[in-house]
């Protein structure tokens, strides 16, 4: 029940009820009070307390107050809220009566009132970047996402699939800069082109709290890549960066090994799915020889191949960090094949290797096994979907049976057609090795 407003008497040297209908001197007393959270969503003017969306409210009246409209106790200047709002919320008003309070709350959440309506800004001190992002969203004209404002006090923030577009990316970059919760940033696949890349850059130089970055899906290009590296090499915060599908192309590779050399902090990559090809592998090489961070590289569904594929591998065979290459649809082939034996012959860090689907054939599957008998890290190595036939799957096995020092615990050899030689030594090995899980298609006798 909505209690009643009691007239209060004309004070000295405000306007009576007289040509402008009755209730003005109520008006004009309330409006001597501050101004609510909200401010003034008609723009009429700006006060010293700032609201949650930026906006503060205006000293002058609004049209409504002028026709003795209902307004609440501290929006007499103009706001277009109800009066309901401002009995709800029981800081500053009192409802007069017991329960009443409660019982227009309960009306206030059946109606569906959002809580974007009923937090509150951070203040000067915000460390969410709240007030900043509903100021920013207002300025560029895009939606506010509920989701983010929910979760901006969580460590990890999922925003896949959203559509920002650089507008919204604009926004949201603002916020970021002054956020010291989120860690971990996923914004795959939400278009954020090469302008929204450069917003999400520039919050980079300044925020230091995001240790996990994904940019997958978003069609950075070269300008975009160029941004988001120069931000990487000042910015030594984030460890894991995922920017697959963000049609990169071979001119992005330079600005890539250009920070892969500076930056030594990195330890997860991903730049899958980005049409790199022989000369992207050669500038990749290079800058590999010399990382001294990257763990964990992810480059399969390119087109590493030729000499960049023989380039690539010379800078493995010299990393002593990365642990976890995946290089599977590539097309390295038979020469890339060899040059990776010779890698794996004289690196001792590499733990995992997919080298599956890269068009190896016989011949490059024999000269892969004579270093892999020599390799002491490996423990896991994919080969499935080459045409290497049974004999290079078994020149392979062979090698790894004839290694004492060997610690591979899984073989993978998927769809090979295996004939009985090779089930043969698979099942002697299990006896030997019963650590060794080896997978392959259906093996015929």
């Amino acid at each position: 029940m909505r209690p009643r407003l009691q007239p209060l008497a004309p004070q000295p040297g405000t306007m009576s009820g007289r040509g402008l209908g009755h209730g003005m001197p109520l008006l004009e007393a309330l409006a001597q009070r501050k101004p609510g959270p909200w401010g003034d969503p008609s723009g009429g003017g700006v006060s010293k307390r700032r609201g949650p969306w930026g906006l503060a409210a205006a000293p002058a009246r609004s049209p409504q107050t002028a026709r003795g409209e209902e307004t609440g106790p501290e929006h007499g200047s103009g706001t277009h809220l109800p009066l309901k709002y401002f009995l709800l919320q029981g800081k500053e008003e009192d409802t007069g009566e017991p329960g009443g309070g409660q019982e227009e709350a309960n009306e206030s959440e059946s109606e569906g009132d959002s809580d974007l309506e009923r937090e509150e800004p951070g203040g000067p001190f915000d460390l969410t970047g709240r007030s900043q992002y509903l100021a920013a969203c207002e300025a560029y004209g895009v939606v506010p996402i509920s989701y983010f404002l929910h979760h901006m006090h969580d460590s990890e923030l999922t925003l896949m699939h959203r559509g920002l577009g650089p507008q919204g990316a604009q926004a949201l970059a603002l916020a970021l800069m002054n956020n010291t919760s989120i860690v971990k940033l996923n914004l795959s696949d939400n278009w954020l082109n090469e302008e929204g890349m450069a917003a999400i850059a520039g919050m980079l130089k300044e925020n230091c709290f995001i240790t996990d970055l994904d940019l997958s899906d978003n069609k950075l290009g070269a300008k975009g890549a160029k941004a988001l590296c120069a931000a990487l090499m000042e910015n030594t915060s984030v460890r894991r960066l995922r920017l697959s599908g963000s049609e990169l192309g071979t001119q992005a590779t330079k600005d890539v090994a250009d920070t892969l050399m500076i930056n030594t902090k990195m330890e997860l990559l991903d730049l899958s799915h980005n049409f790199l090809d022989e000369e992207a592998g050669e500038r990749l090489g290079s800058a590999l020889a010399e990382n001294i961070g990257i763990k964990e590289l992810n480059l399969s569904w390119n087109h590493l191949r030729g000499s960049g594929a023989v380039i690539f591998t010379r800078g493995i065979g010299v990393n002593t960090y990365l642990k976890v290459l995946d290089l599977s649809y590539n097309g390295f082939g038979d020469d890339g094949a060899a040059a990776m034996g010779e890698a794996l012959r004289v690196n001792g860090v590499l733990e995992e290797l997919n080298m599956s689907n890269n068009r190896i054939s016989l011949p490059g599957a024999l000269r892969f096994s004579n270093g892999l008998g020599e390799n002491r890290t490996l423990r896991s190595l994919s080969m499935g979907r080459n045409p290497m036939r049974s004999e290079g799957c078994l020149a392979i096995l062979k090698a790894v049976h004839t290694n004492p020092s060997s610690g591979l615990v899984v073989l993978d050899f998927s769809d090979i057609h295996l004939n009985k030689d090779f089930e043969d030594l698979a099942c002697s090995m299990k006896e030997v090795s019963p650590q060794l899980c080896i997978k392959h298609g259906n093996p015929r006798a």
